[in-house]
């Protein structure tokens, strides 16, 4: 984005000429009379159009007015309120109304006053010089401020202070809510003087012209300007907020008065496109000289020159697109009431701002130009129709230091608890104004754990692993391209998991407890380990126990019962699990005992393959079951028989228990697309009783 800060800077051309009948160089022509204070006395009225025609109205009695002739040109110094810039008029009728003399007359040129006249002068404007000022809003002072040091330099002094603090735009026209506003404050001083020289001869031309014509501005100013608001919007916005006027200056050319006057006007205003927020500063001090030239011989050609100093805050911004602010004074000289030349020195600051770009914001300073002479004023001619507008210079004069990127923890906070074994997940939020690419490293007592990157203020969510129990202190760390780091630190209190143990209820079903036969039983334990991820529990560590004695380990139990178990007694069965860190889970079930009955079956248990699932053919899957018996407790792979029947085909493939794995384009060999395959596991006790349980799987082509 642009943000132009147009310092203020006030131009002053006056006009001044020599003259006097023939005194010192000066010579003015015959037709001129210099109205005196004796008839001065006597004007009853003035009036001036825009033309420069005017009216003049005297007494009839007035001394010397009755020999006032058509032809004759009239130059007079001010009369109070009835001619303050006095007049340069040349009389075109005459005529007598009442008690008056008027007279109707016509604007002329100080060519048309002077013959010959070479002067150069030089003058101040001063405090006391300000005689009206039109406030159009609040917040805008003008305060004469008496040649008044500037601190940041002991050699600068003003003479001028403006301060003015305004609302520019307000969205919603309430200015109590601020965020939809674009403010302007600060303040210029200045001092400005005057150099200039008119040479009126016959040099180049038989009638007497303007020869040599030179304006130059001397200043001194100090500019503070800020623009804040919150906008989402596009803008342009400028206005008036007020109006200063000087009181007239008579300088005596021979015999002859030349009367001018200054007035100021000040205008503040914005213009771009502001997507957030923005807070901008700028100030400026300036000593500069600035001004015209015009030879007869050589024409028009610029005078300036300046020495600059710039002072730029850090601004505070949030925010893309342009804006330009600017404080702009206007200068307009009056000669006898006519509008004369103008002119304008325009120092800037502009603020050139565009997230991710490095680096993201600019500051540049300089100074436009612009003088003229407009044709259409003939105080000094109608011939001099030129002006220009140029840029003095232009230089950085701030740039966006390497900012350290931004991080925001979002989780997790800091002192949370959790149980051995859980991933401990850190997200972030990073963001940096000036680049994009960030990196993200998350540590724990010097060793990096995680690292990311993350693009434009992307969350990033960095898996550290299970930490083990006790409490652990991490540093969250983003790095930009340059090496600035922003670092977070937060602690995890890792308690330890309680285990937990549960017997499979559903494998004793309808399963005989007999004296001297075997008692088969299945458990699973859950736990959480730091160096194992996820659910997972050892099964070695589980325990069984019946009626309170140790009687095997693992999550399997083949128990053979005392043969002198009372039929009807009642046994404990309990599973144990202990992790070594903390309390044991168990898990009890009260068994009945029963009369054996004969021969018992056996009980065949499919593990792999999983019923109803698709297994590719050309891959090999584990082969695993299980053939367990309540008179002969669990059987050998002997004892097993696996059998693979096609649904497609019919054909049938068996397979000894023993087999580890399974690849069912092998077993089925010759087709192409096998479809639905039966899966059979037999077992067979020592009586020869068996058991068959079955399960469906679908063989799948790659591709």
């Amino acid at each position: 984005m642009r943000f132009s800060a147009y310092v203020p800077t006030l131009v002053v051309w006056l006009l001044l000429a020599g003259c006097g009948g023939k005194q010192d160089g000066v010579v003015v022509h015959k037709e001129v009379r210099v109205v005196d204070a004796a008839l001065r006395e006597r004007l009853q009225d003035f009036a001036l159009g825009a033309d420069g025609a005017g009216t003049l109205r005297f007494a009839a009695d007035a001394p010397g007015v009755a020999a006032l002739e058509p032809g004759r040109v009239l130059v007079s110094e001010p009369a109070g309120d009835t001619a303050p810039h006095g007049f340069l008029q040349r009389i075109r009728s005459k005529r007598t109304e009442g008690g008056s003399i008027v007279f109707e007359t016509e604007q002329v040129t100080l060519e048309e006053v002077f013959e010959q006249a070479d002067i150069v002068h030089e003058v101040q404007l001063k405090p006391e010089q300000l005689v009206a000022s039109e406030i159009h809003y609040p917040g805008i002072q003008l305060q004469p401020m008496g040649n008044v040091g500037q601190s940041s330099s002991a050699s600068r002094s003003f003479d001028f202070n403006v301060s003015f603090d305004k609302v520019l735009i307000d969205v919603d026209g309430d200015e109590e809510t601020v965020d939809d506003q674009l403010r302007i404050d600060g303040s210029f001083k200045l001092s400005a003087g005057v150099e200039m020289k008119i040479k009126i001869g016959t040099e180049y031309l038989v009638v007497p012209t303007v020869e040599h014509l030179r304006f130059l501005a001397k200043l001194e100013e100090a500019v503070e300007l800020n623009l804040t608001g919150t906008l989402q919007d596009t803008f342009e916005k400028e206005i008036e907020v007020a109006n200063f006027t000087f009181g007239a200056i008579t300088v005596f050319v021979g015999p002859v008065p030349v009367v001018f006057s200054v007035s100021m006007s000040l205008s503040v205003g914005a213009t771009g496109e502001i997507s957030a927020s923005l807070k901008a500063s700028a100030s400026q001090s300036v000593s500069l000289q600035v001004g015209a030239e015009y030879k007869q011989d050589g024409g028009w050609k610029n005078l300036s020159g300046f020495d600059s100093t710039f002072d730029v805050p850090k601004p505070e911004l949030s925010l893309s697109g342009k804006a330009r602010a600017f404080a702009r004074p206007e200068l307009a000289i009056a000669v006898y009431g006519i509008g004369g030349p103008t002119a304008a020195a325009t120092a800037f600051a502009e603020l050139d701002v565009e997230l991710f770009r490095d680096p993201f914001w600019e500051m540049t300073g300089g100074m436009d130009l612009a003088v003229g002479l407009k044709a259409e004023i003939p105080v000094i001619g109608k011939k001099f129709d030129w002006s220009e507008d140029f840029e003095l210079f232009r230089r950085s004069i701030g740039v966006a230091p390497n900012e350290a990127p931004k991080l925001e923890l979002l989780s997790p906070e800091d002192g949370l608890r959790i149980t051995e074994g859980t991933r401990l997940d850190v997200a972030v939020r990073a963001s940096d104004r000036e680049q994009e690419q960030l990196t993200v490293t998350v540590k724990s007592g010097g060793q990096v754990l995680a690292t990311a990157q993350s693009v434009r203020g992307e969350d990033v969510v960095l898996q550290t692993g299970t930490p083990c129990p006790g409490t652990h202190t991490y540093e969250v760390a983003v790095t930009d391209a340059k090496g600035a780091t922003t670092t977070e630190r937060f602690s995890v209190v890792v308690e330890n998991h309680v285990p937990e143990v549960r017997i499979l209820e559903g494998s004793l079903e309808d399963w005989p407890v007999n004296p001297g036969g075997y008692l088969l039983a299945f458990a699973t334990a859950s736990d959480r380990s730091c160096s194992v991820s996820g659910n997972s529990a050892a099964p070695q560590f589980i325990q069984w126990h019946v009626n309170g004695q140790l009687v095997g380990h693992s999550d399997e139990l083949a128990y053979a019962l005392p043969p002198n178990l009372q039929v009807g007694s009642t046994l404990t069965l309990q599973a144990f699990y202990d992790d070594g860190h903390g309390p044991v889970s168990t898990d009890p079930i009260q068994l009945t005992v029963t009369a054996y009955s004969g021969n018992t079956s056996p009980r065949a248990i499919i593990h792999s393959p999983v019923d109803q699932h698709d297994y590719w053919i050309s891959s090999n899957y584990s082969l695993a079951g299980r053939a367990i018996d309540p008179g002969e407790g669990i059987l050998g792979t002997g004892a097993m028989t696996w059998t693979f029947r096609s649904h497609s085909t019919g054909q049938v493939v068996v397979v000894p228990g023993d087999t580890a794995s399974f690849m069912l384009g092998q077993i089925l060999a010759g087709q192409g697309s096998i479809g639905g395959v039966d899966v059979s596991l037999s077992v067979e006790n020592s009586a020869g009783t068996s058991h068959t349980s079955t399960i469906t799987v679908f063989g799948r082509v790659v591709g």
